[in-house]
């Protein structure tokens, strides 16, 4: 997709300032094969700058992620930067975790390429392909008659999401949920902040609601399978009736949490708990993390869900790395 494409649709759905955010030599490319100024843009993000040593990229000189943040007033969408369009797909990913200042100030971010978030063979996939040419998950649900929801708690960006609308959405009948705070993470335990090398703390892994939409449509996902719920856990699920999202008993086929802490991910599994029918996937990103922790983080909090419903159980299926799991969930007569 020619950079132009992607500027004129952030440019339909903000009114400031768009930048450009990658390191020097993706910015250097962009410049020699489209010309920033003929784009129009007035401001680059060099993700790795040090004050003091940037240098200009077609008379402009760089801005560290720090100052492009300190750019972004409380005057409104238009002041300061409103958009962001990452160049670099190499760092792509390690540029989301950094510009997470700029997420927090409700800066719209879209990658250069919707494929870099899908794969450009996947939206042209059968349904066989998808089950035969994806992942073991994909195929379980395919193979064994799963037609329900997919509900994903803890989206951030949608890297996981989106793949996994692509994934399934033939083999699946029901819509595909995604609730996240879209503000990071809440307060950490002190043990999950200590067993995660420093990685959670309150405000980490934020993807703004503006941006996370913005990016559905980008990688074309229709938007009547598609609902965003925002909010902390505390206010969206807890004591809330799951009819109000549409939800009814056992309708949820695919139920994917990577909420890296304890008491979310406790919030998340008391409200699926009547929603997940029998032979069901569940999935947990962070099940091994936390030094895999009986006492904290997500395997503490589903421990515990396991222990309050004994006729509940959970049947290993597969990993492809040693954080995450998937499960089978039934319930024992």
């Amino acid at each position: 997709m020619p950079i132009e494409t992607t500027l004129e649709f952030l440019r339909a759905r903000c009114s400031g300032a768009i930048a450009l955010c990658g390191s020097r030599n993706s910015l250097e490319e962009v410049d020699a094969t489209a010309d920033l100024r003929k784009l129009g843009i007035e401001q680059l993000i060099d993700w790795q700058a040090v004050e003091g040593e940037m240098h200009e990229i077609a008379g402009v000189l760089p801005l560290s992620i720090h100052k492009a943040a300190e750019l972004r007033t409380d005057a409104g969408i238009g002041a300061g930067i409103d958009a962001v369009v990452i160049v670099d797909q190499q760092n792509f990913r390690g540029i989301l975790r950094a510009i997470e200042p700029l997420a927090h100030r409700q800066v719209l971010i879209l990658p250069l390429e919707p494929e870099w978030v899908v794969a450009a063979e996947l939206p042209s996939y059968s349904a066989l392909d998808a089950a035969w040419k994806t992942t073991s998950d994909t195929n379980y649900v395919a193979r064994s008659g799963l037609k329900g929801h997919y509900l994903e708690f803890g989206t951030f960006w949608g890297s996981s999401f989106f793949p996994a609308f692509y994934r399934y959405h033939q083999w699946l009948a029901g819509k595909f949920f995604a609730f996240d705070s879209f503000a990071g993470l809440s307060q950490p335990l002190r043990q999950e902040t200590e067993f995660s090398a420093g990685d959670f703390r309150p405000g980490t892994y934020c993807s703004n609601v503006r941006s996370f939409q913005a990016l559905a449509e980008f990688v074309g996902m229709p938007a009547e399978r598609c609902v965003v719920v925002p909010g902390f856990y505390r206010e969206t699920l807890a004591g809330q009736a799951p009819e109000q999202y549409g939800l009814a008993p056992q309708s949820v086929s695919v139920c994917a949490i990577d909420c890296d802490l304890m008491e979310p991910t406790a919030q998340v599994l008391e409200f699926v708990t009547p929603l997940l029918e029998p032979g069901a996937l569940l999935y947990f990103d962070d099940w091994r993390l936390c030094r895999a922790s009986p006492v904290v983080g997500e395997r503490a909090a589903a421990l515990q869900w396991l222990k309050k419903h004994p006729d509940i159980e959970l049947v290993e299926l597969y990993r492809a790395s040693w954080q995450h799991q998937w499960f089978i969930f039934q319930r024992n007569p």
